[in-house]
């Protein structure tokens, strides 16, 4: 089983990704940068296998001989962690999951609370 990047649904494949597999849900390319276990935004030429060549759209099919999906278990996966950035920050800003719970209109006035708020 394989996790599709753009819609972060299961496909199950019959063999390795080709160049123009498409996901069955939502028709994002599957063999590219973005389903790769090699995929890395923060690596030289944002992949972690040294000697691949640079590949100048991570979300449209390539011909990249060292693509492997990215394992079903792995932080790599789109937003890549189990946190989006607004809750992984949270602790760092004193921001809180009350803005979740709270009518758009007072978001701002919880956010604000939670960054003047003492103790």
């Amino acid at each position: 089983m394989s996790i599709c990047y753009h819609c972060q649904k299961e496909i199950e494949l019959s063999g390795r990704a080709g160049r123009k597999d498409t996901c069955s849900y939502c028709g994002a390319d599957l063999h590219c940068c973005r389903n790769c276990k090699f995929y890395d935004e923060s690596a030289h030429n944002q992949c972690k296998e040294p000697n691949s060549e640079w590949v100048p759209d991570r979300e449209r099919g390539n011909f990249c001989d060292y693509f492997s999906f990215t394992p079903l278990d792995s932080k790599h996966l789109t937003g890549r962690g189990s946190k989006s950035p607004p809750s992984a920050l949270g602790g760092l800003t004193g921001f809180t999951d009350k803005a979740k719970e709270t009518p758009e209109a007072d978001i701002d006035r919880v956010r604000a609370e939670a960054l003047f708020k003492k103790g």
